[in-house]
């Protein structure tokens, strides 16, 4: 079984992580077919059919692993499973060529090694070169991301073809990428670079799927993995018996605790099991916490055996606004990460190379849920890799109060909007602009702002606001559905900020729907306006609070 350990956490340059195909006869990225050339798989090099699109889409939940892309286009994954081995694709792909010289045409040359990138499906060649505004190898060229080996499941793929090995010659056992992986091994990739901030000691990082070497060492191994994703936690639990009853199925919890005899020839190991994928991060950061900052050396660091669980938040979103980011923060970013050079439609210098750090802050603190900046940024304009970065890390997406949708307002509206920001009279256009900003963050997890506010994060123009209101969040969220395929809206969580003349309409009587979360906020001052009364605390959406650690009002300057 090959196995590979990747760092994911140097994320500043992220080109290192990439492997860059270029587009040519003899590389390009070639669909590996079990049953030959048969159409009823693929259709040609750039289109796939759409019934094995659902299969190789299904197991990781419709996501995208690279981009921002759309839920049609699956970028790489492994059409011959590791499992079946180097003599299964090569004997394949010699039938291939085969069939195909005997039907007088063309193919790719021969691939001998399960791991070829051109055992690929990738439905637009051109995708990642979007992602970089920084000098590629090849500008005609794919990007694959280098990862641990994922794979279909077995069982996605018609049986072999006669006369193609049938015993694979790997472990029966698969690697499966997905972006829930990604994001724990960069938390993991974070914990162990703590650990030699401290003692000067780097421990080794590895991706395993059972006991293995790897785990028989002289020193106890921590054992980290996601409750329900992690094979090697599955084993663990099978082996030890161990209680997750209380935090099975629950948002953000964790417990870690020395076991003793976790798996066959382990004596002894730290065990860290999340519930969810930043239940797993929040426990890795956890003992990060504890090591101490600033760093103070240390030549041991020791684990109570008695061991740690932290049940749910009390508060489900926690996140921060980078608001009124100029002139301060703007220049110190564009000093810091991009000497000087903003990005080309805005000007802005927070591109996924600040952000990426302010994510990693955020983390740090058990916070999962960010605003991005929006003065003269658009969060997904400013850097594509922005939003794939954050769902990265972990980081719930949202908008301010005045850019509903995922969409910056009013930086992407000037850009990218035609006509007057007024719902009264532009409703189709203004339509289209939401759909773009749902269609963009679809892939990704995101907490939709719904409502609206004027261009200028002024009040809305309209005679009768609080009926234009109600009819602008029954059309965004009947936006979402659409997009979404769903009939329970309630599947893309919103949230309405109550802000300013909002909380007026409110009390006036605006009808909220009862899953949509209420966020109340202070008067610009630092005083909370009111929090939710009795006969509202029932709401299925429930409440936040939205309050100005610092905002520059009137007299202040």
């Amino acid at each position: 079984m090959k196995e590979e350990t990747v760092d994911y956490g140097q994320t500043k340059n992220l080109l290192d992580h990439y492997l860059f195909i270029p587009v040519s006869t003899d590389t390009y990225l070639t669909f590996v077919d079990p049953n030959g050339i048969a159409s009823s798989i693929t259709q040609s090099s750039q289109i796939c059919d759409q019934r094995f699109i659902q299969k190789v889409q299904d197991p990781d939940g419709h996501r995208c692993l690279f981009s921002q892309a759309s839920k049609n286009v699956c970028e790489v994954t492994h059409i011959v499973p590791y499992s079946k081995g180097d003599l299964y694709i090569e004997t394949l792909m010699r039938r291939r060529m085969q069939a195909a010289a005997a039907a007088g045409l063309t193919t790719a040359s021969l691939i001998t090694d399960i791991d070829d990138p051109r055992n690929a499906l990738n439905i637009n060649a051109n995708i990642h070169n979007t992602l970089f505004r920084v000098p590629v190898p090849n500008r005609d060229s794919v990007a694959i991301l280098v990862t641990p080996n994922f794979a279909m499941e077995t069982t996605d793929i018609p049986p072999s073809p006669l006369g193609l090995p049938s015993s694979p010659p790997h472990e029966e056992k698969i690697y499966r990428m997905t972006l829930q992986y990604l994001r724990v091994q960069l938390a993991a990739s974070n914990f162990v670079s703590d650990i030699h901030n401290v003692t000067g000691i780097k421990p080794r990082l590895s991706n395993v799927t059972s006991a293995s070497s790897d785990l028989k060492t002289s020193a106890p191994p921590v054992i980290v993995g996601t409750l329900g994703k992690s094979s090697l936690i599955a084993q663990v639990l099978n082996h030890t018996r161990l209680d997750m009853s209380a935090i099975e199925g629950k948002w953000e919890v964790f417990v870690s605790q020395v076991v003793k005899k976790p798996l066959p020839g382990v004596d002894t190991a730290d065990v860290i099991i999340g519930s969810d994928k930043r239940g797993t991060i929040f426990a890795l950061y956890d003992h990060s916490e504890q090591f101490d900052v600033p760093v103070t050396k240390h030549s041991n660091l020791f684990v109570a055996p008695s061991g740690c669980s932290h049940g749910e938040p009390t508060v489900k979103y926690r996140g921060l606004f980078l608001n009124e980011e100029q002139p301060a923060l703007t220049n110190w970013a564009m000093e810091k990460f991009t000497n000087g050079t903003g990005a080309p439609l805005t000007g802005s210098p927070f591109s996924h190379i600040f952000y990426t750090k302010l994510f990693d802050l955020l983390l740090r603190m058990k916070a999962n849920y960010l605003w991005p900046a929006q003065w003269a940024s658009a969060f997904n304009v400013d850097d594509p890799l922005n939003q794939f970065l954050a769902d990265y890390y972990g980081i719930v997406m949202g908008t301010s109060h005045e850019e509903p949708m995922m969409q910056s307002i009013p930086v992407e509206w000037n850009l990218f909007g035609t006509g007057p920001w007024d719902y009264t009279t532009n409703n189709q256009t203004i339509d289209q602009f939401w759909i773009g900003g749902a269609e963009r963050a679809k892939p990704f997890e995101s907490l939709y702002t719904i409502g609206m506010r004027g261009n200028g994060d002024l009040l809305i123009s309209a005679a009768s606001a609080i009926q234009t209101l109600e009819d602008i969040v029954a059309d965004q969220r009947g936006i979402l559905q659409n997009v979404f395929n769903i009939t329970d809206v309630t599947f893309s969580p919103q949230m309405w900020c109550l802000y300013q003349e909002v909380k007026g309409y409110y009390d006036e009587g605006l009808r909220v729907p009862d899953d949509v979360t209420l966020l109340w906020t202070d008067d610009n001052w630092g005083n909370l306006r009111r929090y939710p009364l009795p006969l509202e605390r029932n709401r299925t959406g429930g409440a936040g609070v939205y309050y100005h650690h610092y905002i520059r009002v009137t007299p202040k300057t």
